[in-house]
């Protein structure tokens, strides 16, 4: 099995306007073999009000509520410097584009440019990320993912 997780130890967190739900797994290897296990979970409910369609209106309170759940909880150890988050699908935007643009020729302008074609949103309205996707540096088009928030 393989996970790829870039950020060892990272702890995923998933807010909805209903409630919190978040997760740990622990690495786990044997003389050929490796999996994952879970470390830690847990889930509860919010209020309603405090998030309303993936908006956060009563951050505070949100702050409180996790903050009360975790000592409810006997302080579980999440102890680490990474999140893996869920965005409400949304507020988001995620989309695997083709460029006519060599690898080795390709620059964040070049993505930007390329991208406002293809967002539902302005530019200078968002938070755009990008990952190249293609392993071959010497084709001609390469595949790049692109992520914008607003």
């Amino acid at each position: 099995m393989s996970l790829f997780n870039p950020f060892s130890g990272a702890f995923g967190l998933d807010i909805s306007d209903r409630g919190i739900k978040m997760v740990q797994l622990e690495r786990r290897s044997s003389f050929k073999k490796q999996w994952y296990q879970i470390k830690f979970k847990a889930s509860f409910a919010l209020p309603p009000g405090l998030i309303v369609n993936g908006e956060l209106k009563k951050p505070e309170l949100v702050v409180n509520a996790l903050k009360r759940f975790l000592w409810s909880q006997g302080r579980p150890h999440l102890k680490a410097h990474w999140v893996v988050a869920s965005l409400p699908e949304t507020k988001s935007f995620l989309k695997v584009i083709t460029l006519k643009i060599p690898a080795a020729e390709l620059t964040p302008e070049a993505v930007s440019e390329a991208a406002t074609s293809y967002l539902p949103f302005s530019l200078n309205e968002v938070y755009l990320d990008w990952q190249l996707l293609t392993a071959d540096k010497k084709a001609a088009t390469v595949e790049v993912m692109l992520g914008a928030v607003p």
